[in-house]
């Protein structure tokens, strides 16, 4: 959500994420939620697409790359 108040979606910035996440070598993907308002999908439910066996390194990585993602879009 870019702005509570006026309900007005993120899509941009979700599709950023997965962007800059990929280029990091990190799978994410967005998702469509059930809401749909004012003819405007909300397509910003981010999903990870992990390995069926993943280390706890890796993980930690995850959320490295995740949260590094997260302060690109937010500036």
């Amino acid at each position: 959500m870019e702005d509570r108040y006026t309900k007005k979606s993120s899509n941009a910035r979700a599709e950023r994420i997965v962007e800059e996440a990929f280029k990091r070598g990190v799978i994410f993907d967005l998702s469509m939620s059930i809401i749909i308002r004012q003819d405007e999908n909300y397509r910003n439910i981010l999903k990870y697409k992990l390995p069926l066996v993943i280390t706890e390194k890796q993980m930690d990585r995850t959320f490295e790359v995740l949260r590094k993602c997260l302060q690109i879009v937010s500036v």
